[in-house]
């Protein structure tokens, strides 16, 4: 998950220096937030499937 950490940190940066959309920021966060809610689940071991 750190690695999902550093990746959002670098969209961060991006919409800062208006390299990126802010839409489109907060697309990729949303998806980024999925995907650590999900690989929390994993971990804790509640995965329903």
């Amino acid at each position: 998950m750190e690695s999902l950490s550093e990746i959002e940190a670098q969209i961060n940066d991006l919409i800062r220096n208006r390299t990126l959309r802010v839409h489109h920021g907060l697309v990729l966060r949303n998806a980024i937030e999925l995907e650590e809610q999900r690989l929390r689940t994993i971990l804790s071991g509640d995965e329903e499937s």
